[in-house]
Order: structure tokens, then sequence, then C-alpha cells
């Protein structure tokens, strides 16, 4: 299985979640590559299982992207950690998602549109 993990990182040595995540799906034996949030071209290169998209400022990847993902049969994951104060910009993102991870029940329960 072939998982990406999308985000902005600086330097992928540093904590983060999104280091966090990939590292513990490499143990686990899952061949993982981190792809900057704005290298759409490289997850359509990259023929993968799952991508998980992790941004905090409500960016998305293009419909397009999206669109071209799901066609080959990619699973897609969109983590929306800071909801609920985030909420109204991560909605206009979410339909185009298999799932969508958040802490906050109230998020949770509007999130099923």
């Amino acid at each position: 299985m072939k998982i990406s993990i999308v985000y902005e990182f600086t330097n992928p040595h540093l904590w983060s979640t999104p280091n966090s995540i990939a590292r513990e799906f490499k143990s686990r034996g899952y061949e993982v590559d981190s792809v900057h949030l704005e290298d759409e071209q490289k997850l359509i290169q990259g023929e993968y299982d799952i991508v998980m998209f992790m941004d905090w400022r409500g960016i998305d990847l293009s419909h397009e992207t999206k669109r071209i993902l799901k066609s080959g049969g990619t699973y897609l994951i969109r983590e929306a950690s800071n909801t609920p104060q985030n909420y109204e910009r991560y909605l206009p993102h979410l339909k185009d998602y298999d799932l969508i991870l958040t802490p906050d029940y109230e998020s949770h329960l509007d999130y099923q549109l």
C-alpha cells in the first residue's frame, strides 16, 4: 500500500503531526511519501492508495487533482484538526473526501452533510 501525507513542511526532521503519522505508517511497513501541498503534480504521478491532506489554513487540493486521484481509486482523507474555529474554511472542500478527521464532536456532526 502506498500512502502520501500532503502538508506544508520546511524541515521533515522536526516534530509535527504529519511527520509523526508518516513515521508511524513507515514503522508498520507502508510505503509513505511526504508531498508538499503545492506539488499536486507529484500526487497525480504517484499512484497512491491513500492521500491524507493536512493543512490548518483551510487551503486545499484542486478539484481536478482530487477528481484524478479518486478516478484512480485513491482514498482521500482530510485532517481538520482546527475545527470548530476553522469550520467555515474547511467546509467548501470536504465533499470530495472519503474521510474527515476532526477532534470536535459538533463539527463532526456538521461535516456529515
